[in-house]
């Protein structure tokens, strides 16, 4: 069996992809290293932590824009001093992003725009190299040979890392092994990124230039694409064709919903064409050529419902990121069937151009996504808090006020929305801490909660608390740590976190879930028992146990409140 594996073939391949991405193998290693840093660092400073996520990715935004730059530059005469200059081009602007594009700690935004910017340099190894070529054929057959290797890549990592996990479990549970490190996330990293990578990069065509003239064409994507893909094509569009004739025969407006069906149909459609390029032409591939002519001109109608629906949802709940995405694709696709209609070349090179430049587009400039969705959510935020008279003379949020369901839940969606974008734009219209004790002591969202009700669901709280004078049971306990969930940000501390996730409370160690605190549950059962007056209770009644790996674990809640049906706030402490 082994005879058939060339240990010098190996080597001469492997010699050739380092020599070939020295540079871009380089970043490889190093983003590695620091996402297994990151992994190992649980116990530093959240500071330290922060560093070492901007650095991650930085390089996780180098390494595609790096392998598009050795690409175009092995197109040129002077390939060393093409990649030379695009790489220190590419040092200014990866500095550049690092010290202004993310923020010292980063936060959903960046998060945002950072996965916004790695599909931009993702799209640009598909064109780099035929920027200045109309090679057609080999774009297709170069592309062709990417997503090929991707998914071969994939399926011998995937595999690698799960035969790797059953190797550790058998260890740990064969010889009673503890690990000193996260072995599992580890390994991931080692074999997902790094193994990965190089595999990638190993089978990318060397010889650029000749792939026009290569007239391949694998007979399982043809298969797959032409059995699967486009039967499932031709259901959806008669699904949301017949959508769109029960509207017109409602003579309603579509659901905001099916516009992001309509781009998911959109999308599915041009990743299949693009799929079955080469074949479009051939006569004997009826479906085949029928699809490829037809498509776009099906399209048109669809984006007319896909414009209403999302314009709709715009006009009800404001603008976005998500909405302003849509849009922009809607707009795009209009432009690209309009292209692929009307054009003599149709050439299918502009599909990733077009895209990349529009993810760009989306993340820079005073028309960014961030800036023009804050924008619309705090007006409408503030229609909102006018219309429902919240206001006091000062303009900040102290008045009550029952409201429609809809505003309801809008209202409260508005404030998640810049809590978890961490900005303040919000804070002139809450009491200051200093001047308010619920403010301080709660955050806009649960301010908020105190202020307003759902017609729905009138006004309704819960209070339960073991009392000042109760006495807490330690034993078999060394260490005791404080938490409290009015305080949006999770406890992470010596490898334990505590978060809430829909309102349970979560105990996890080192990234493993360990014990799971069902608080509603608790909270009926001591309304059914005590009543929906404040209580207090037994400590028994506050308590939960778990076992960490042999160990007991304890969360005993000091005080758990439920403000109107909606948020539970619980302090108390941890000991393990």
């Amino acid at each position: 069996m082994f005879q058939s594996i060339s240990f010098g073939a190996l080597k001469t391949s492997t010699l050739q992809t380092i020599s070939r991405f020295q540079w871009v193998l380089g970043l490889v290693l190093g983003r590695s290293i620091l996402m297994v840093w990151r992994i190992e660092s649980q116990h530093q400073s959240p500071g330290y932590r922060d560093v070492l996520d901007k650095l991650i990715l930085v390089l996780l935004l180098a390494c595609p824009l790096m392998i598009g730059i050795s690409l175009a530059a092995e197109r040129t005469s002077s390939r060393f001093r093409s990649k030379l200059l695009g790489f220190l081009a590419l040092s200014v602007i990866l500095l550049t992003y690092y010290f202004f594009g993310i923020n010292a700690k980063p936060s959903l935004i960046d998060y945002y725009r950072f996965g916004i910017l790695f599909l931009a340099a993702h799209l640009l190894v598909a064109y780099a190299p035929f920027l200045n070529y109309r090679e057609s054929n080999g774009f297709w057959q170069f592309n062709k040979a990417l997503f090929l290797q991707f998914l071969n890549a994939t399926l011998y990592a995937v595999t690698l890392y799960i035969g790797l996990m059953v190797a550790v479990q058998t260890v740990r549970f064969l010889f009673n092994i503890e690990y000193l490190f996260e072995i599992e996330a580890d390994v991931a990293v080692l074999i997902l990124s790094f193994f990965h990578s190089v595999f990638f990069l190993s089978k990318i065509p060397t010889d650029l230039a000749a792939l026009d003239l290569e007239t391949a064409y694998p007979k399982g994507l043809k298969i797959f694409t032409q059995y699967v893909l486009l039967p499932l094509e031709i259901v959806y569009l008669v699904i949301l064709y017949a959508y769109t004739g029960k509207i017109l025969l409602e003579w309603s407006l579509p659901s905001g919903g099916v516009a992001y069906l309509v781009l998911a149909f959109s999308v599915a459609g041009i990743f299949a064409l693009l799929l079955l390029y080469p074949l479009r032409q051939v006569l004997t591939e009826r479906w085949i050529v029928l699809f490829s002519r037809r498509f776009y001109l099906a399209l048109l109608p669809l984006l007319i419902l896909l414009f209403v629906g999302i314009l709709r949802r715009i006009n009800d709940y404001g603008i976005t990121e998500n909405r302003y995405i849509v849009v922009t694709l809607a707009l795009w696709l209009a432009a690209l069937a309009l292209y692929f209609l009307f054009s003599r070349r149709k050439e299918i090179i502009w599909i990733p151009i077009s895209l990349s430049l529009i993810c760009v587009f989306l993340v820079l400039g005073p028309w960014n996504i961030f800036e023009v969705s804050e924008k619309s959510q705090l007006k409408t935020f503030q229609r909102l808090v006018v219309n429902h008279q919240l206001l006091n003379t000062e303009g900040v949020i102290t008045h009550q006020a029952t409201l429609p369901a809809d505003d309801y839940e809008q209202l409260l969606s508005i404030v998640d929305y810049f809590r978890d974008r961490d900005t303040t734009v919000l804070a002139s219209y809450f009491p200051q801490p200093t001047d308010n004790k619920l403010a301080s002591r709660y955050d806009q969202h649960q301010y908020l909660l105190k202020k307003i009700a759902n017609q729905n669901t009138p006004f309704q709280e819960f209070t339960y608390s073991v009392g000042p004078k109760a006495l807490m049971d330690i034993e078999g306990f060394s260490t005791l740590l404080s938490f409290n969930t009015s305080i949006d940000v999770p406890l992470e501390t010596e490898g334990w976190k505590i978060t809430m996730h829909q309102n349970k409370l979560l105990v996890a160690r080192q990234g493993q879930q360990v014990l799971t605190c069902d608080l509603p549950q608790k909270i009926q059962s001591l309304n059914q028992t005590y009543g929906d007056e404040n209580n207090m209770v037994p400590p028994s009644q506050l308590t939960f146990n778990g076992v960490w790996r042999g160990h007991p674990i304890r969360v005993s809640i000091e005080s758990i409140h439920q403000s109107n049906q909606k948020q539970i706030i619980a302090s108390g402490y941890l000991l393990y």
